[in-house]
Order: C-alpha cells, then sequence, then structure tokens
C-alpha cells in the first residue's frame, strides 16, 4: 500500500506481510505458522484474502483529526450515490460516529503532518 505521508509507510494490509513472511521463511514451516497464528489470533484471517496490492494507493484518516468524521460521512454519501451497498455505507456511518465519540473522549487535533513526511 502506497500512503500520502511516509510515515504512515509502515502502516500495511497484513495479508501481504504474511504472504511476504511465506516467500522469506518458505523453509521453516513451523516458525511461519507461529508467526501467522499469533497475527491471526489479534487480527482475524490474514490467509485466503486478498491482500491490498503493494502500488495500490490508500488514504488513512486517524480519529484525532478534526476533519475525520465529515470525511468519512462523505466518503459514505458518495460510495452510496456511485452504487455501493446499503450496509456498507451504514457501517462507514457508524465509524464515523464512534470517532466523534471518540474525539470527545480522547480530543482532537487540527490535521497536520510531520516536516519530510
Amino acid at each position: 500500500m502506497i500512503h500520502a505521508r511516509k510515515d504512515y509507510k509502515r502502516i500495511q494490509d497484513l495479508a501481504a506481510v504474511v504472504e511476504m513472511l511465506k516467500k522469506e521463511y518458505s523453509g521453516d514451516e513451523v516458525c511461519l505458522r507461529q508467526i501467522v497464528s499469533l497475527l491471526e489470533e489479534k487480527y482475524g484471517p490474514l490467509t485466503g484474502v486478498e491482500p491490498i496490492p503493494e502500488d495500490e494507493l490508500v488514504f488513512l484518516v486517524r480519529s484525532k483529526d478534526m476533519a475525520a468524521p465529515q470525511t468519512v460521512r462523505y466518503w459514505s454519501m458518495h460510495a452510496a450515490h456511485v452504487g455501493a451497498s446499503a450496509s456498507m455505507c451504514q457501517t462507514a456511518h457508524n465509524h464515523a460516529d464512534a470517532m466523534e465519540a471518540q474525539q470527545r473522549e480522547r480530543g482532537k487535533q487540527v490535521p497536520d503532518m510531520p516536516e519530510g513526511a
């Protein structure tokens, strides 16, 4: 995944990481199974899913960002307009509500980006 910010490069699709580990640890099946098991225990199924391609552009919005809830709501409305499922759009809208709740609990800030990111 290619993020707009360089400091978010560390945030990657774990399904893609598992595919990379399979190549790197092909000779050590026990170690590989342990690593995948630990990851799946925390994050859910990672094998048998289509990873986000390494060269696909993504944009991450964090809940502490003052613009985040409205950004997600706009995305939800536009996604519905172009034919996305009502269920997916409602999930996004609910997530925006949860972002606002988290902002009330933890605070919020003006969007920022470190120098050089």
